[in-house]
């Protein structure tokens, strides 16, 4: 660094707090946002009882590969196909009592292994009764039996279409089915029947699938995305052929969830930082007087240099590592300015009204990507 002469103390103390601005202002209206968005991560990432639901023709002989993949934590493969479920000759008759006497329904039968009851345990949750032991009996979802008005104990008759021939099914059980990430209608079912009941002419396989989430945190949204699209990736790479190719279709909601964060976090760090342009652009042009206010220090500094033999570009170096310096050392105090200054802002509730009780006990999120983009800006 350059020894200066008399005011090298002045004009380094002004570059400093020039950058201190920067910097401050900076980090905290980015962790300001990063901390108020703690509570949409976890909406976002609330994706139902599943990461990710894999599609496509003999993806079930792949359960044991999936499972071998790294961060899977959970894969089961759960059956299905077209069904029709009815009771009486009518579709829609109601009497007078109330009590409808016909109704028909068309939609997906489900066949679920034990394995897969156990392991997913919230996506068929039983509210009465049991779920079906033999090729009599059938489980149906609350809002089939409500707009039924049948329960346990009743008879209703199956087929694979409603032109075919009717089994009589016994209703043994009553059950809710989880949303996934929104996609109930691609999803809903229409019953839970056994797996010889199930049509072989619409028959298809779906594998679950949950995956470690330990690496998926809010401080890293890149990186958890990057993570996840990774497994995502190597489900899809066991197709024999090109990858991007694949018949292996992954609805990866873990992965939509984060972009949803991502997305929502940046459009609100835009518009601060746009709210905060004016602000912004003062401690600009106030950095870019305290840079030539520094240069005018150091003329006379650098006409001395230059007189006893040193180029200019040593002494234009000379200056430019002493402002660098100067922008590191700035930086991890600016830093932690800007986060005392967030805590101020997350606890206000209105114009100069501060809850103190936010300020206590509110969390802090300082995503790493708000760190680079702090000491870059400043």
């Amino acid at each position: 660094m350059i020894q200066g002469d008399a005011g090298k103390g002045s004009h380094r103390a002004v570059v400093i707090l020039c950058f201190l601005l920067v910097t401050t202002t900076t980090t905290g209206i980015l962790v300001f946002i990063d901390s108020s968005s703690l509570q949409i991560w976890v909406d976002s990432l609330d994706t139902g009882p599943v990461a990710m639901v894999v599609n496509g023709e003999g993806i079930e002989t792949e359960i044991h590969n999936i499972r071998q993949i790294d961060g899977v934590t959970q894969a089961e493969v759960l059956e299905g196909a077209r069904g029709h479920i009815r009771r009486g000759e009518g579709v829609g008759e109601i009497s007078t009592d109330n009590v409808t006497q016909a109704f028909a329904v068309s939609g997906i039968v489900y066949a679920p292994s034990s394995s897969f009851i156990v392991e997913f345990d919230t996506m068929f949750n039983l509210l009465n009764g049991r779920f079906p032991e033999n090729s009599s009996e059938v489980a149906i979802p609350r809002k089939v039996a409500d707009i039924a008005f049948i329960g346990i104990g009743y008879q209703v008759n199956y087929s694979y279409t409603s032109l075919d021939i009717r089994t009589p099914l016994v209703v043994v059980g009553i059950y809710s089915q989880a949303i996934l990430s929104g996609l109930d209608y691609y999803y809903d079912g229409i019953g839970i029947v056994h797996p010889s009941l199930v049509n072989p002419a619409s028959a298809f396989a779906r594998v679950f699938v949950n995956v470690d989430r330990t690496p998926v945190a809010p401080q890293d949204a890149f990186g958890a995305l990057t993570y996840v699209n990774g497994i995502d990736y190597s489900i899809r790479d066991l197709y024999p052929g090109d990858v991007y190719l694949s018949r292996y279709r992954v609805d990866n909601y873990l992965a939509a969830g984060i972009n949803s964060y991502i997305d929502w976090r940046d459009n609100q760090r835009f518009a601060q930082l746009l709210r905060a342009g004016a602000t912004g652009l003062l401690i600009l042009m106030v950095s870019f007087t305290g840079v030539q206010y520094s240069i005018q220090e150091r003329r006379k500094y650098c006409l001395h240099l230059y007189s006893r033999g040193a180029t200019r570009r040593r002494i234009s170096l000379s200056f430019f590592q002493e402002i660098a310096i100067l922008s590191i050392m700035a930086a991890p105090i600016g830093i932690l300015l800007g986060i005392f200054v967030s805590r101020f802002a997350i606890a206000s509730d209105s114009f100069l009204e501060l809850n103190l009780t936010k300020l206590v006990h509110e969390p802090t999120l300082i995503a790493q990507d708000s760190l680079i983009m702090a000491v870059a800006l400043g």
